[in-house]
């Protein structure tokens, strides 16, 4: 057996790990083996160690679908309307960038950055492959509007479910009240006038001794602190995490 012939059966062998792999993720769960192979064969492998940037803010272009394959990944997000800065864990199966992809939406790309939480192996698929395979094999279509609607179905589920945890209600009204201060050096998230306790409590569904706790809370934790008549969120990640 020579070398080279043994390095294609290592790459053959691989591919299918990939194409497996993305079976898993549920925009592809349901596509038949020959598209799968399709979508593995246009792919490429990357690995990243714990800590490692796979692309800093600005740098994401709409050009590829990013896969997780193993491994998390800490995805920070500004919106291009607002500057609300988003924190998310990416985890196994997670994918981004598939809406950028197929839309082509590239005035409204989102300022992003994705940073290897451990180690991590990312599959990426060119733009111009995927939109190929889409035209070419109807059932893909298919399989993105199914996954598109499970998880406008999930977060549906989420809006209308009600929170068990008052602290959280809380925490979310909170968010709804906070603006960006640009006038400060680095620019702060504020809330601009408090509400009372008794009234951050009817805002939130929540009663006025649980408004207090809460509040309590962030300022016990270094997230917020007092700035009469409002509040100044100091630690805008950590409040999100807790708002989400």
């Amino acid at each position: 057996m020579t070398a080279s012939t043994a390095t294609q059966q290592i790459d053959k062998s691989r591919i299918e790990e990939i194409r497996d792999a993305l079976a898993k993720i549920s925009y592809f769960e349901d596509l038949p083996d020959s598209v799968l192979q399709d979508l593995a064969d246009a792919s490429d492998e990357r690995c990243f160690g714990a800590g490692e940037t796979v692309f800093t803010m600005n740098q994401y272009d709409g050009d590829e679908l990013f896969c997780i394959i193993s491994g998390k990944a800490k995805l920070t997000t500004v919106s291009v309307e607002t500057d609300a800065l988003s924190v998310e864990e990416l985890s196994e199966g997670s994918i981004f960038g598939l809406e950028y992809v197929l839309g082509d939406f590239q005035e409204n790309i989102l300022q992003a950055g994705l940073t290897a939480s451990t180690a991590l192996v990312i599959i990426t698929i060119d733009s111009h492959h995927l939109q190929e395979i889409v035209k070419r094999k109807p059932v893909v279509a298919r399989a993105f509007l199914a996954g598109f609607a499970r998880q406008l179905l999930k977060f549906k589920a989420g809006q209308s479910a009600p929170q068990a945890d008052p602290h959280k209600r809380i925490f979310q009204s909170l968010f709804d009240l906070i603006e960006r201060d640009d006038n400060e050096v680095p620019a702060q998230w504020r809330v601009a006038q408090m509400p009372k306790h008794r009234e951050l409590g009817e805002i939130a569904g929540t009663t006025e001794i649980e408004a207090a706790e809460a509040v309590a809370r962030l300022i016990s934790e270094g997230i917020a602190k007092r700035d009469y008549p409002g509040l100044i969120i100091a630690d805008y990640t950590a409040f999100h995490s807790l708002a989400l």
